[in-house]
Formats: structure tokens, sequence, C-alpha cells
């Protein structure tokens, strides 16, 4: 136990004359500065504040990323959404592909003289109005079969100029344009038939194709001369 005491004292006396050592000598070094002349000094201190300026900034890089990098693909959007079906017997909007007509739109002009005309003293229909429910490429008609003018279609569409167009099962293309007062025919040719056909109706902004083959004329009681209402409405 005495040793141990012996030991402690006498470590302890060697830490505190180093500790002495060492503040002697930063003592000194601060004497030598102080003694030092004035312009040696403020060349020392400049030289010290050039060297901590001249550093190398890390912030002063530019970071640029490999050429060879690859970037992330951008993921496809969405698919467009189903188009609208349009009315009932109506295909709405069928887009820039016609499915009926073998020609791009082009703006035109139907029949400007009034349906009462076409039909003096012979019983035909004197009004729009009348005519909208007249079958009249019915068989027995007056432009039915065996009638002296026969018409593949005729009907009445919601407004002038309309193009209206009826693709034969062999591909020919019949079209004709609604008169000013709406009303419009397709003349019949021998050989014509409506079976396998495709109709549809157009103008500048859209196109509208009948969803079923039509089997007779447009207006036939159970369609545009009843409860589908006149063409393209």
């Amino acid at each position: 136990m005495a040793r141990d005491c012996v030991v402690k004292r006498a470590r302890g006396k060697t830490y505190s004359e180093q500790a002495r050592s060492a503040g002697a000598a930063a003592h000194e070094d601060r004497m030598k500065l102080r003694r030092l002349p004035p312009l040696t000094l403020f060349l020392a201190l400049s030289w010290a504040l050039i060297a901590a300026c001249s550093s190398i900034d890390p912030g002063a890089f530019e970071i640029v990323p490999r050429k060879d990098a690859t970037p992330n693909p951008t993921p496809p959007g969405p698919p467009p959404p189903p188009g609208d079906g349009g009315a009932p017997g109506d295909g709405g909007d069928a887009g820039s592909a016609s499915v009926v007509f073998d020609k791009p739109y082009a703006p035109g002009m139907g029949a400007t003289d009034l349906i009462g005309t076409k039909h003096p003293n012979n019983g035909g229909p004197t009004s729009i109005t009348a005519a909208r429910s007249v079958s009249c490429t019915s068989s027995g008609m007056c432009h039915g079969a065996g009638a002296k003018v026969v018409y593949l279609a005729g009907g009445v569409a919601s407004k002038a100029n309309i193009e209206i167009g009826i693709r034969l099962s062999n591909g020919t293309v019949r079209t004709a344009r609604s008169a000013a007062e709406g009303y419009f025919t397709i003349p019949f040719i021998t050989g014509d038939t409506l079976v396998g056909s495709r109709t549809s109706a157009r103008d500048g902004t859209r196109e509208s194709v009948m969803l079923a083959a039509p089997t007779a004329g447009c207006n036939e009681g159970a369609c545009h001369g009843g409860p589908q209402g006149v063409v393209f409405k």
C-alpha cells in the first residue's frame, strides 16, 4: 500500500513536470513571435491567409452525368376512352376511316327546290312535315319497285347539305346530299340491292354510321319514319 502511494506520487510529479515543460515551450514560442520584426510577422500572417483561401472549394465542381447513362423510359399513358356509341341505330362518330364512304368529305350543296314542287297533283307529300312519315320507296308507292322512278333510298335529314351514303355489298358507293328542306333521294340503278349494304351520313364535323344493314327505304314506319326520327339528328 505504501509502495503504491509512492508510485502514484512519483507519477503525478512526472505529469506535472511534463505540463510545466509544455507550458514553458508555448510561452517561449509566443515570445519569439513578439520578438519578430513587424514586417516579418505581417508576411507570415498573409501567407497563412492566402493558403487558407486557396484551398479547393468542393462546391465549385459541376456534377455531369455519364454519357453512357440510360435515362429512365417514360411509362406509356392510359389508353384512349372508347368512342360514343351514338343514338339507337347509329354508329356515332366514325372518325377519319369511314366504313361507308370511299372519298374524303368535301363541302357541297343539295337541291334548293321545295319538296312540294316535286309532287304537283300526284298524291305525293307537298310539305317536309308530311314527307317525314311517308315511306316513298315501299313496294306500290311512287318510288318503290315497279314504279316509274325508283329510288334505292329516300328520306329526310335533320338539316341541309348532309351527305348520305350507301355502300353496296359489291363495294359500290351511292351518295346524295340533303336538300335545303332536308329531303334526299338516292336513285336506283339496275342490279343495286340493299342486302349486305351499309349506310352512313356525315357533315364536315362528324359521321354517323347505322349499326344494322338497311333493308328498305329510310322512311319506313319502324325506322326514320317512326321512332328513329330524322336522319342525322
